[in-house]
């Protein structure tokens, strides 16, 4: 069977030539008959020629806008646009050649000379114009002083030398007849804040003081400070102010003030300069303890603390720590840090092996001395937003840390005990001393875990006691506290506060 096509797919018939040009002719034809008829001209009849135009006629459109042009013009005559045209155009002129003249500069004529002003002081001269006498050499013109020398010799001329030797025997008289070891505690700290007052104040130091100390002798209160200058101020608060001695002790600043533990009569200095030297006020001289080794005279000493009655621990710049026998004279020196130097030292007040540092510029780390292997064997570092000064154990159970920063806050570490620093308090305070004032160096009371002292940047002047909680606790203040006191010291037998500005004045508080 033949299968049925589909209508669509069937090829249409194909026209023939002549269709198509039919096709063609048509549209065509309709356009051309359409084209006649526009163009036809109409036919006039007779009768009908006067109302045909002309080519003169003009419509009233036309009229119209022909004599709006001829007043616009007769108003551009009146205004005289066309002779104000050809004024404002621009006339051609010949261009002319840049030439560039240097002309020289007229002198003028000269001032007399008149000697230019001086500085009294740059001078030497006080205001009145009197010849100064002549300044100190600087620390770097001194040279160092070691081994021993008297006291006499140290005498910087505030006092004589007479009154020197009798202060100086007479505390020496009061430790022996109370023994080396001074007494224990005396009542409570804590107890006594509010009974504490503004008794006296003194200048012990020409110089800004950098660190305090008590001697441990009970009723006769007698404090050591040291200054930038390297000056070993002497204070017997009973004589007032006769009983201000200054000693050059050192060429640099005295870092780290403090008295044996067990012997009263021995002062121990170290500073700056590299030295560590003990005044003896038995026998009125400086013993020299420790110095650098001469193959490397550029260490210095950032600070020292007592391990125990016999042993002398010394942060050194190289991140050294230097173990002194005073029993020998040899020393050994274990490395802490690779990054600086130990700025800060303190021994816990039960656990002698227990050491808490303060590395620059902004570590703290716990070490057990017993265990020490280099600088990776460290129970804990904890590394702080900015520089920190101190880090100071607890003194009864010695389970905290206090840290001050410069970043504005006081951290308060727990876990010390077990050879950790966990982070616990942290307190907002004005931390920022600047160049001229000696930093800030929070210190507990001697007989509490909650209670700690610190100077104050606040207006009137104040010493503040805190409590672990951030609060404070209590004010030292007084009519003649009108500085900062930066450092603070406790006397450790009796109830009696030293805070020392920078200008070298202490204010005792008892």
């Amino acid at each position: 069977m033949e299968r049925r096509r589909s209508t669509r797919l069937q090829a249409k018939p194909k026209k023939d030539l002549c269709e198509i040009e039919n096709e063609i002719e048509e549209p065509l034809s309709k356009k051309q008959k359409v084209t006649d008829k526009l163009d036809k001209k109409p036919v006039l009849k007779a009768g009908n020629f006067a109302s045909v135009p002309g080519p003169e006629y003009v419509s009233a459109y036309e009229a119209s806008i022909r004599k709006n042009i001829e007043e616009r013009m007769e108003m551009l005559k009146m205004l005289k646009i066309d002779a104000m045209k050809e004024e404002a155009k621009p006339t051609v002129t010949e261009s002319k050649t840049n030439t560039t003249r240097f002309y020289r500069k007229a002198v003028k004529p000269a001032k007399p000379l008149t000697p230019s002003r001086r500085s009294l002081r740059i001078s030497g001269r006080d205001p009145q114009g009197i010849e100064l006498p002549p300044r100190p050499p600087t620390p770097e013109e001194r040279p160092l002083k070691l081994g021993t020398e008297t006291v006499q010799s140290a005498n910087t001329g505030l006092s004589e030398p007479g009154e020197i030797s009798e202060s100086l025997a007479d505390i020496a008289g009061r430790v022996a007849e109370q023994g080396r070891s001074g007494g224990g505690p005396c009542g409570s700290y804590a107890a006594a804040l509010t009974d504490l007052a503004l008794d006296t104040l003194a200048k012990v130091t020409p110089q800004r003081i950098v660190s305090m100390a008590f001697s441990p002798l009970r009723q006769k209160h007698v404090l050591a400070a040291g200054d930038k200058r390297g000056v070993l101020g002497l204070w017997d608060v009973s004589r007032g102010g006769l009983g201000v001695h200054n000693l050059s002790a050192h060429t640099g600043h005295i870092v780290g003030v403090s008295f044996s533990p067990v012997d009263g009569a021995r002062c121990f200095t170290s500073s700056y300069d590299g030295l560590c030297r003990a005044l003896d006020l038995e026998r009125q001289q400086f013993d020299q303890v420790y110095a650098p080794p001469d193959s490397q005279p550029d260490l210095y000493l950032n600070h020292h603390t007592h391990r125990d009655e016999n042993i002398l621990l010394l942060g050194r710049s190289d991140g050294r720590l230097v173990q002194r026998d005073l029993r020998t004279p040899d020393s050994t020196s274990l490395r802490l840090s690779d990054r600086g130097g130990l700025r800060y030292l303190n021994v816990h007040p039960s656990r002698e092996h227990c050491l808490a540092v303060v590395e620059r510029p902004n570590t703290v780390s716990l070490w057990d001395l017993r265990r020490v292997k280099g600088p990776r064997s460290a129970l804990q570092r904890v590394t702080l937003p900015r520089t920190c000064a101190s880090a100071i154990i607890s003194r009864r159970s010695g389970d905290r840390l206090v840290v001050p920063c410069a970043d504005d806050f006081i951290r308060i570490y727990d876990g010390v005990n077990r050879g950790a620093l966990d982070a616990s308090q942290t307190i907002r305070h004005n931390n920022q001393t600047g160049r001229w004032l000696t930093t800030f160096k929070p210190t507990w009371l001697p007989d509490s875990d909650e209670l700690f002292v610190v100077g104050s940047m606040l207006q009137p002047r104040r010493v503040e006691v805190y409590d672990i909680s951030g609060h404070v606790h209590h004010l030292l203040m007084g009519a003649d506290l009108l500085t900062v006191c930066s450092t603070v010291a406790f006397h450790p037998n009796e109830r009696a506060i030293a805070a020392a500005n920078s200008s070298g004045k202490v204010h005792l508080f008892r």
